[in-house]
């Protein structure tokens, strides 16, 4: 089954991500995990991206705490065949 928008917002459907807008990934597709503090310590949320028409058993999701470095990761496995 490919990636699709469809199969995106049914995936992240109650996770809590928040979508963004990132240039260079279609919208839709790039979302924000949120922040936390847990016992005083502060976890920065990473950032996530879907790749469209990959097949979800292949690498169709990359992560980064950076939106510079989110964008690097998903052209390089964007562009693997």
């Amino acid at each position: 089954m490919k990636v699709t928008l469809a199969s995106v917002q049914e995936k992240i459907k109650n996770k809590g991500l928040e979508p963004v807008q990132i240039d260079g990934i279609p919208e839709g597709f790039s979302f924000k995990e949120p922040s936390i503090t847990i016992g005083g310590v502060y976890h920065e949320g990473k950032y996530t991206a879907f790749i469209p028409l990959k097949e979800w058993d292949e690498i169709s999701q990359v992560h980064s705490y950076s939106v510079d470095g989110l964008l690097k990761v998903y052209k390089e496995i964007r562009n693997v065949r």
